[in-house]
């Protein structure tokens, strides 16, 4: 066995650990019309239904989205065991797993690295900000849909035969009828495109021609993804967003991306019942505050995107600002901020840690002992955050719990 795959095994057996303890955790919040209550998902004769009615989704009119893939599983799930969780949860870490080894292998082609990309993997995978995602069974649509972003890059990435037949389409489309932010995977593969196989800058990608080059081998993937979000709308006309002012609902939203930042770096104050409201006025410095942090990410992804070694950054920083934009800009949903809205972004953040800590590694610590000790710490950060994770388990064990 390769370094690399067993690498693979001991992060997977290390992240299950970490999840031990969620198996048993009881359903939350909107697991109660979309599971609970939901008597769709008690017969898999239904599973066509859900692909043509939206109120099967759940039984409350304003909840009903058209999340076909989601509600299939869930049916899976509940033939399974009925409204026993443990079915539900461990399906959810499955799909969960095979995100994180898709992660890693995309890793290892953008960074050349077994153990960078082994530990972006394993950072995404034992991030504490994870668990509001995999302990909340209809965030589900969470996990499938950004699996379906990162599968669509990587069967790019990985197979000339999947570029030649569309395959890497198929996994895109599945993760828009999961839920409607995995249309992102359109503009992260032009970006892959663009940014990595093409090795521009983003300056360079901007010209004409070159956007064109980087653009016309991701126009599938944007007419599927876009056809797919279409038949979104379509089906589900009645669906309710929840929120309130539009403009104050975007001016709040870049205060919420430099939160989602911070609970990346720092992840001590994740909620999963989080009670913030938009910001009552643009002259607010929080707002001030976000603004400025995105002209900084920005700058960052401009000058990172000049040279190969820093490029995967760039690449990371652009794939957590695209992740977020379908629920941090013009649509106010009905709440400002959700830990589990982080899920998608999180891939992106941990990859430019990779990158930076690879860089670290070889061109910082020049000495044996300086690489072992920034080894050594990155071991410990992973063993933090996946402590972190089974302590934030326990917080979703029951309704009484939160």
């Amino acid at each position: 066995m390769s370094r690399f795959r067993a690498g693979g095994v001991a992060a997977a057996v290390v992240i299950t650990l970490a999840y031990a303890n969620h198996f048993r955790n009881s359903f939350h919040f909107d697991d109660s019309h979309t599971v609970e209550s939901n008597l769709f998902i008690r017969d898999l004769r239904n599973v066509p239904r859900f692909f043509t009615d939206v109120r099967t989704f759940s039984s409350l009119p304003p909840n009903q989205s058209y999340r076909p893939v989601v509600t299939t599983t869930l049916a899976v799930d509940y033939a399974l065991g009925g409204l026993d969780p443990l079915p539900f949860h461990v399906d959810s870490f499955a799909w969960f797993l095979v995100e994180c080894l898709l992660l890693a292998l995309l890793f290892r082609r953008i960074l050349n690295s077994d153990w960078g990309a082994l530990f972006g993997a394993a950072l995404f995978g034992l991030h504490p900000a994870n668990a509001e995602t995999i302990n909340y069974v209809i965030a589900r649509s969470d996990v499938l849909s950004a699996l379906g972003a990162v599968a669509c890059v990587w069967l790019w990435a990985a197979s000339a035969r999947a570029r030649r037949y569309h395959l890497y389409l198929v996994p895109a489309v599945l993760g828009v009828l999961a839920k409607s932010q995995g249309a992102m995977a359109a503009p992260l593969l032009f970006l892959y495109i663009g940014l990595i196989e093409q090795r521009r800058s983003v300056r360079e990608l901007l010209a004409p021609r070159a956007l064109w080059q980087a653009l016309r081998p991701a126009l599938p993937a944007f007419f599927a993804c876009g056809a797919a979000f279409l038949l979104e709308l379509r089906m589900a006309p009645a669906w309710v967003a929840g929120g309130g002012s539009r403009l104050h609902y975007l001016f709040t939203q870049p205060w919420v991306v430099l939160h989602y930042l911070g609970m990346f770096v720092l992840p001590v104050g994740l909620s999963a019942d989080s009670d913030w409201t938009p910001l009552a006025s643009a002259t607010d410095p929080r707002v001030f505050a976000g603004l400025l942090f995105l002209a900084l990410a920005l700058w960052i992804i401009v000058r990172a995107s000049r040279s190969d070694a820093t490029r995967p950054i760039a690449y990371g920083m652009l794939w957590f600002l695209l992740a977020l934009l379908p629920t941090s800009s013009v649509i106010p949903l009905a709440e400002v901020m959700n830990d589990h809205r982080m899920h998608f972004a999180l891939p992106g953040l941990s990859l430019a840690a990779a990158c930076a800590l690879q860089l670290a590694v070889e061109r910082v610590a020049v000495s044996t002992a300086v690489r072992a000790g920034a080894m050594a710490s990155a071991a410990l950060l992973l063993m933090a955050y996946g402590f972190g994770t089974h302590r934030r388990n326990q917080v979703w064990r029951s309704v009484f719990s939160n």
